[in-house]
């Protein structure tokens, strides 16, 4: 299960959809969720509806666990990254 996003325009950031997609995949693959960074352009499209790898060059982030893209998950990562640029800041 993986989450897909699309952008709000009205609040300027990307959300992921309520439900999650779930993804197909083969037995012996991991689980590979992908998201939009921070950089991402406000045209940028969730690959495969969020399941899978990034593509090469893309602002797009990975993850490798079930249900690793959803806001939370994004949200606990970037706090303490907010925290540590305040800091040096």
């Amino acid at each position: 299960m993986c989450y897909d996003f699309t952008y709000d325009a009205g609040t300027k950031v990307f959300a992921h959809k309520v439900n999650a997609t779930t993804c197909q995949r083969l037995a012996a693959t991991d689980v590979v969720c992908n998201s939009p960074t921070k950089a991402a352009a406000a045209d940028y499209v969730s690959l495969n509806a969020g399941c899978g790898p990034c593509a090469a060059n893309t602002t797009c982030v990975e993850c490798k666990k079930d249900g690793c893209n959803s806001a939370t998950t994004m949200t606990a990562f970037l706090l303490p990254l907010v925290a540590l640029i305040y800091t040096l800041v």
